[in-house]
């Protein structure tokens, strides 16, 4: 690089791709053989607030517990679940990378503040994460049944209480297109946004820091679609880097 050079680089992370990768990395510190995850929550300022991966609790040596997803004894006491997962276990110790997360928060409370997660939260999880005044929640990947559905949403774990807005044509159109995404955009972080009381939008970051969003709210699957294609073309006669 010229030293006389006297503009900024274009090719710095934003806010969203640093802090998913800040919760990629506290998930190479979990021990899981199946699943690492991590978390990182961040307030309004771009201040992380705490970060967690899953694990046993404090104090449990690794070595001695087991770690099996199935036991061939039939017992659940022979799996993980009793000791890294709420399960369905009364007395089972959740230690999730969210519920870590809000437990090595470094201030009193995380009202208001989003959390980036590398899949996305479990329904006990996401009790925690609305009881605690989450704002937002940021995920990587969706954990999907074999009906192509999720286990648990932050709308089921919810219930009544949290009024949190069901886009499922949104969510369909996001689901059900990210592999094909995936595949045209291999080096473009694809992050899906779940929060309350927020507009659906789509929101596309171009080069020298550059974003554009829509509006997607009430439209169906094809509607998204359409606006996707919109956003991208918005970007077509912006600066690119290099040029």
């Amino acid at each position: 690089m010229e030293p006389f050079f006297a503009k900024c680089t274009c090719s710095y992370l934003c806010w969203d791709d640093y802090f998913m990768a800040v919760a990629f990395l506290s998930a190479e510190r979990s021990k899981d053989p199946n699943k690492q995850v991590g978390a990182c929550i961040v307030n309004d300022e771009n201040i992380i607030l705490s970060i967690g991966y899953n694990g046993f609790p404090r104090g449990c040596a690794d070595s001695r517990l087991p770690w099996a997803k199935r036991a061939e004894s039939g017992s659940i006491l022979d799996t993980k679940y009793p000791y890294v997962s709420a399960g369905s276990l009364q007395c089972a110790v959740v230690v999730h990378a969210e519920a870590n997360a809000l437990l090595n928060k470094n201030q009193a409370h995380v009202t208001g503040a989003r959390i980036y997660v590398t899949l996305f939260p479990c329904n006990e999880c996401a009790k925690l994460l609305i009881q605690a005044g989450i704002r937002e929640v940021v995920y990587h990947e969706a954990k999907l049944e074999p009906t192509g559905k999720r286990p648990g949403t932050m709308e089921e774990a919810a219930a009544e209480e949290a009024a949190v807005d069901a886009l499922e044509e949104t969510e369909d159109f996001v689901l059900g297109s990210y592999a094909e995404l995936k595949k045209a955009n291999p080096d473009t972080p694809i992050l899906v946004r779940e929060c309350s009381g927020t507009e659906a939008k789509l929101i596309a970051r171009f080069d020298f820091g550059v974003e554009k969003s829509v509006s997607v709210q009430g439209l169906d699957a094809s509607g998204v679609s359409s606006k996707l294609q919109e956003l991208v073309k918005s970007g077509e006669g912006l600066p690119r880097s290099g040029e």
